[in-house]
């Protein structure tokens, strides 16, 4: 009986913790939001959501597959070429769901252009973007929410790239992404771009009214860095020519001056190309 107690006891001191553990964790989690955005976005790449059906203007209608679709999703369309897998597909244009219907999803274009997509063209889920981390607070590495966000980035296997300072070094692939976390007027914004072009995807505002230290306005640009790999110089190749350079006949003018002070000009000229050819003088 005793027993029976003991373990009654100790299951409602234990039950409470991990039923409320979830809680706990998104708690935990300063921009929720973001990370749900980001799962439904790149949790699957490569795979496989239709074909295009048919393109007017900026607008595609492609046929549906069993991949689950949601109305903003982003696409990549890629082209369609016999023997070749899917995931190696050269990519044309990035779409976004605007509308599911029975048998077919319309999408917008977001970037490319529509001459180049072309039916039967493949629609893939995007694969893993790098994500440029970058924020204008002072001293991140002690900001408890910079390195909460970084760590949910990492346990959700993202691939992530911190931004010193305020310059992007390397070369940032077009697929890649550049998550700003910025203070400003008693708030911390996330806001999710991408890098080729700027365009916003996702944004979250948090209050937070404490004064915080902050290096660069909220928006400020970002510089870009490109790694280019070193290499020395090469002496150009010369290639023997079969045709004798054109040169200009060769003059030389001299100055004579008689006894009476009356300067006489003599102008010598001689064809280079006529081998003892004599020089010819003229007054």
């Amino acid at each position: 009986m005793r027993f029976k107690i003991a373990v009654i006891l100790c299951l409602s001191c234990v039950l409470p913790f991990f039923l409320a553990a979830p809680g706990v964790q998104a708690q935990n989690e300063p921009f929720p939001g973001l990370m749900d955005f980001l799962e439904k976005q790149y949790a699957s790449p490569f795979q496989v959501t239709g074909k295009v059906y048919e393109v007017s203007g900026d607008r595609l209608l492609f046929s549906k597959t069993d991949v689950p679709l949601e109305i903003g999703r982003l696409l990549r369309v890629c082209e369609h070429k016999p023997g070749v897998s899917p995931a190696l597909q050269s990519r044309v244009a990035w779409v976004q769901v605007e509308a599911i219907y029975p048998d077919k999803v319309m999408a917008r274009l977001t970037q490319g252009e529509a001459s180049a997509i072309k039916p039967q063209d493949v629609i893939l889920t995007p694969s893993v973007p790098m994500i440029y981390l970058y924020t204008n607070i002072t001293g991140k590495q002690g900001f408890k929410h910079y390195r909460q966000l970084l760590t949910d980035l990492l346990d959700a296997r993202l691939q992530v790239k911190e931004v010193p300072g305020d310059t992007i070094a390397g070369k940032p692939e077009s697929s890649d992404l550049l998550l700003r976390l910025e203070w400003e007027a008693e708030q911390l914004v996330c806001g999710l771009t991408r890098l080729d072009g700027g365009r916003l995807l996702y944004s979250e505002v948090l209050s937070y009214p404490d004064v915080v230290r902050t290096s660069f306005p909220s928006g400020h640009p970002l510089g870009q860095t490109v790694s280019m790999v070193a290499r020395a110089p090469v002496a150009p190749s010369v290639q023997p020519s079969l045709q004798p350079p054109v040169q200009p006949s060769l003059k030389a003018s001299l100055q004579l001056t008689l006894r009476n002070n009356i300067p006489i000009y003599l102008e010598v000229t001689r064809d280079p190309y006529l081998p003892g050819s004599r020089p010819q003088t003229r007054l």
